[in-house]
């Protein structure tokens, strides 16, 4: 049982933390927009770019660890004060992160750059803006349930839990309400500068959350069970 928990609580800790280092990487290689771009300069920078595939693939990717890592973490919480919370982090988690996956890799990532292999017309700017629409909405929703609900639904679980450290908790939460505000705001398609901000403050705040907890779970050689732990000192020992 001891060997079983302490191969999982490794293999979380591993996926924050690569995940978040592809993420990072990922992110740090995409090309920069204004606030105001189009679907059409999206398709150009696509159709024009190397490493627009690669990338978003790799933040996909980045996506699918996290992902992981929350639905592993809740599980291993299901014992604690915090079961409902819990449950409610892996079912946000697996939807939220499936949907941010699809977007960024499939959407992003792939039909953005096909659309531009199109014959020029209106029917290919037609196609350009349904897509440009379909992209933003996925990305709302995507911020709203990844970065937002699941992450206040996390902060939650570990301050019932009473595990990790305090500035997590509250990290982890705040910055999911902002994710969900952003999101709201994203789909109204209202206060396009502050979303533009807002989004990568709450993306950061996320990443250094996962950070945080990988790094947590990686303090010692010794683990022992999450879900029997009431609190951080007592997950890990000193390194």
């Amino acid at each position: 049982m001891a060997t079983r928990t302490r191969t999982d609580t490794k293999l979380i800790s591993t996926l924050f933390l690569v995940g978040a280092a592809l993420a990072v990487l990922g992110n740090g290689l995409h090309p920069f927009f204004a606030a105001d771009a189009t679907a059409a300069d999206i398709v150009a920078e696509a159709s024009s770019s190397s490493l627009w595939l690669p990338v978003h693939v790799g933040i996909g990717i980045a996506l699918l660890m996290l992902t992981g890592g929350l639905a592993l973490l809740a599980g291993a919480l299901r014992d604690t004060p915090g079961r409902s919370y819990a449950a409610l982090t892996a079912v946000l988690a697996i939807v939220g992160g499936t949907i941010f996956t699809f977007q960024i890799a499939a959407v992003d990532g792939y039909a953005m750059r096909a659309v531009a292999d199109l014959p020029q017309g209106e029917a290919a700017a037609a196609a350009i803006a349904t897509l440009g629409a379909i992209d933003t909405g996925l990305l709302s929703l995507s911020v709203m349930l990844f970065l937002g609900l699941t992450f206040v639904a996390l902060g939650e679980t570990c301050d019932k839990a009473d595990i990790f450290a305090g500035w997590i908790r509250w990290t982890a939460t705040i910055a999911g309400i902002l994710g969900v505000i952003v999101g709201l705001l994203m789909l109204a398609d209202t206060a396009t500068d502050f979303t533009f901000i807002a989004f990568r403050v709450v993306a950061l705040a996320t990443t250094i959350v996962a950070i945080g907890i990988g790094v947590a779970l990686r303090k010692g050689p010794e683990v022992i069970d999450l879900s029997t732990a009431p609190s951080e000192s007592k997950t890990t020992t000193p390194a």
